[in-house]
């Protein structure tokens, strides 16, 4: 299903145009794989690595993202490409 939303992830600022969406449907951001939720632009799961064990450092990006959810925009598909709603 096609989706707009804003390209910063919340947690250091990578670009999210780059990420992917694995099976679970959520945007997956390239650099430490923090998810959004597409159709609300919540952080559904905090960024992993080393030092993502640290809890609470973990615990403050997840308040953070949730806080500051991405933009969601409306989308329509026509003649096979996809366009954002004004």
């Amino acid at each position: 299903t096609p989706f707009g939303v804003g390209n910063t992830c919340r947690h250091q600022f990578a670009q999210l145009g780059r990420g992917r969406v694995p099976e679970q449907g959520c945007l997956e951001c390239p650099w430490h794989r923090a998810r959004y939720d597409v159709s609300t632009g919540a952080m559904t799961e905090g960024p992993k690595g080393r030092i993502f064990g640290f809890k609470p450092y973990s615990a403050m990006i997840r308040a953070f993202g949730r806080r500051l959810e991405l933009a969601t925009l409306r989308v329509h598909l026509r003649d096979g490409a996809i366009y954002l709603d004004e």
